[in-house]
């Protein structure tokens, strides 16, 4: 998230019919909302739509499929002598990156398994004694645990006597990526001339128009995008340049053409206030990664970082025949278009239809939620009108437990450097600031405890409260 100066059809939703398969598989996953039936020592996933609860299936195209939607193949050892290694996870999570780089670092097969809310969910806390959280990572059927536990087994040596206990071999040498990766840089994608900004957008490139919700439009393109995020993930980060060259980001770019007639901006401007801050939530971290892909540097480099935000550059998506940029969402729609703030909107603008209501105030937990592409910034997570409360809530406390700390001895509360761009959407003052992201916290968790005990000693004169603010990486996670 930028500082305040330089500030941050027909669905294509096709399944290949005929996908060849690897015999072993490294990473193989597991749909979405999908329904496993038995094939013996494999299991076949069955997705259901994208009206169903299959999150993030990318179209086809050229026979290409990013393999880490659908797969017809589970990991189990290769000598089906159990249920091989399963990884349960969901979009966005960094933690599930984690654990599965590791398990990709050790040559260990697994098969993964996307789980979204609801049932799904439930069947999971069941089968993983209670614990909700992902990742959740099954060995044998047996249940080892999440990220941290998958870890220290590892360096116990307990996670191989598991392996070896459950017939999983590991993959020879060289085997460094999984089949998914290897799909997903096909060689299928646009060229540079059709990826680059046109008549100062980038969603310019033609494409069937989609006759579905805005809002579903926009959750879809998320998806999409964390599938991306997910697909080309590294040790080193994130290869862009492998991401630029697959027919997932080209089917990805179509969909986002979906967003130009004039008829969306009618829509939009019809959603209550959950629906829209959950739509433009989402278009914000869609139009980052484009804008990453599409548009180097990004926001790294301090002389783009400008152009970059404010569209200047071309990252802009067309919204109902009006220009948005990273700024306009931010700042014009998100943060009610701020009074005095050059980033605003003016009355007579015509995007101010898309705003939210002038007499709400701006949520300041959107800054936990919106990510600019550096490293510093939220981890991207996917938003939607029902469960915004909820997803908010999470994204602060998760950003307040990374990003906050407090040292009792010298009564001094470190925090990001976002809390100090936009201390004024928290609280009045600094004071309140930190009041306020006690509030995200846990009432048990020991942050909160200490952070209670500092400002209580500041009221009694015990002390002065202190306040220090990180440093913000504006590197690119790129490999």
């Amino acid at each position: 998230m930028p500082s305040p100066t330089h500030s941050h059809s027909l669905l294509l939703l096709l399944l290949c019919l005929a996908i060849p398969l690897p015999a072993r598989p490294f990473g193989v996953s597991l749909a979405v909302g999908a329904r496993a039936l038995s094939t013996g020592s494999s299991s076949l996933l069955r997705p259901r739509g994208w009206g169903g609860a299959l999150l993030g299936a990318p179209a086809c195209r050229g026979g290409a499929m990013l393999a880490s939607t659908v797969a017809m193949l589970a990991a189990d050892g290769g000598d089906g002598k159990g249920a091989g290694v399963e990884v349960y996870t969901s979009l966005g999570c960094k933690f599930c990156v984690k654990a599965k780089l590791r398990l990709r670092e050790l040559r260990v097969p697994y098969a993964e398994v996307r789980v979204g809310q609801g049932e799904e969910r439930a069947a999971l806390v069941a089968r993983a004694a209670g614990r909700s959280s992902v990742p959740q990572i099954f060995i044998g059927g047996q249940h080892l645990g999440g990220c941290d536990d998958l870890f220290r087994e590892d360096s116990s040596g307990e996670l191989q006597a598991r392996l070896d206990a459950a017939g999983v071999q590991r993959l020879p040498e060289g085997a460094a990526q999984d089949e998914s990766y290897a799909v997903g840089g096909d060689g299928a994608g646009l060229t540079a001339e059709e990826l680059s900004p046109k008549d100062g957008c980038l969603n310019h490139v033609e494409s069937v128009a989609a006759s579905t919700r805005v809002t579903d439009l926009a959750e879809e393109l998320q998806r999409r995008s964390l599938l991306l995020y997910d697909t080309f993930v590294s040790a080193k980060g994130v290869d862009f340049g492998r991401m630029r060259c697959s027919a997932a980001l080209a089917d990805y770019v179509a969909l986002t053409s979906a967003l130009r007639p004039p008829e969306v901006l009618d829509e939009v401007a019809k959603l209550d206030i959950q629906a829209k801050t959950a739509l433009f939530v989402n278009l914000y971290n869609c139009l980052t990664l484009h804008g990453s892909v599409a548009v180097p540097p990004g926001p790294s480099d301090p002389d783009a970082r400008g152009p970059f935000f404010s569209g200047t550059s071309g990252v802009r998506y067309m919204i109902g025949g009006l220009p948005f940029s990273l700024d306009d969402i931010e700042h014009g729609i998100l943060r009610c278009s701020p009074s005095g703030d050059k980033r605003s909107f003016s009355k007579d603008d015509l995007r101010t239809r898309a705003m939210l209501p002038a007499s709400s105030l701006p949520d300041p937990r959107i800054h936990f939620a919106l990510n600019c592409g550096a490293k510093s910034c939220p981890p991207i997570k996917l938003f939607a009108a029902e469960n915004l409360e909820e997803g908010l809530s999470l994204a602060a406390q998760a950003f307040c437990e990374s990003e906050v700390a407090c040292d009792p001895s010298t009564m001094t509360v470190s925090m990001s450097k976002i809390l100090f761009w936009y201390g004024g959407d928290f609280a009045p003052t600094e004071k309140g600031v930190v009041e306020r992201v006690k509030g995200f916290l846990p009432a048990n968790s020991a942050l909160r405890i200490a952070i209670e005990d500092v400002l209580a000693r500041d009221a009694k004169g015990e002390g002065t409260l202190a306040v220090s603010y990180n440093a913000y990486d504006w590197s690119q996670n790129a490999a």
